[in-house]
């Protein structure tokens, strides 16, 4: 790989304040990949594409000599603009679910090369916190803490099985069909990853379409 893209993906990445394991997220790809992106080791197209797509350039552009500084400041806003960060914790007790149930709306995720058991496991718990967020509001405050218990309890398998459960809250503000105020909705974010490599954010392109469990 040239060395130009080697430089120009780590400058990028250090305008905008990112590790390597943001960018990594950003584009699709695992953090050992952004290593060898920027060591200078060669990589394929593909992954050449999904990178260059985080700070909407080309391939080309990224193979050119560093850019002048206003062309990098530009690569760097377009990035900053079209993505979010969200902070994930993980759920290692019942109490640390408490101030995520009863989110306005829910999106979990996982991390690929689960097995299928795991893959039931992560449904489970998507049910559990969609089912008791829905009456979370109408509980009383013992039902509430036996909720988080039995929500806790698919949390402690998937992490028995080797995976790590982090939850964060993404405050969106959304626009409706037919009106022009704006409104703000908390999406519980729930993603789950193995411990070799856990996640503790979540990422999400600012202007595209979400869909919420």
């Amino acid at each position: 790989m040239s060395v130009h893209v080697a430089a120009k993906l780590k400058l990028f990445r250090e305008l905008l304040g990112w590790s390597q394991e943001h960018l990594a997220e950003a584009a699709g790809l695992s953090g050992r990949t952004i290593q060898r992106a920027e060591n200078g080791e060669e990589m394929s197209g593909e992954t050449l594409q999904a990178l260059a797509a985080v700070f909407d350039v080309s391939v080309a552009i990224l193979r050119q000599p560093l850019p002048s500084e206003e062309e990098v400041r530009k690569a760097a806003e377009e990035a900053e603009k079209r993505y979010k960060f969200i902070s994930l914790n993980k759920i290692e007790r019942a109490s640390d679910l408490q101030r995520y149930v009863g989110a306005d709306a829910l999106q979990v995720d996982h991390a690929a090369g689960l097995t299928e058991s795991q893959e039931d496991e992560v449904a489970v718990l998507e049910e559990l916190l969609r089912d008791y967020g829905d009456l979370w509001s109408d509980l009383e405050a013992t039902q509430r803490r036996e909720a988080l218990k039995t929500i806790f309890e698919s949390v402690a398998r998937l992490t028995a099985s080797g995976l790590v459960v982090a939850a964060g809250c993404d405050t969106m503000k959304l626009v409706s069909k037919g009106s022009a105020e704006p409104f703000s909705m908390d999406v519980l974010r729930v993603l789950v990853s193995n411990t070799e490599q856990p996640q503790l954010f979540a990422v999400r392109e600012k202007n595209a379409p979400v869909r919420f469990a």
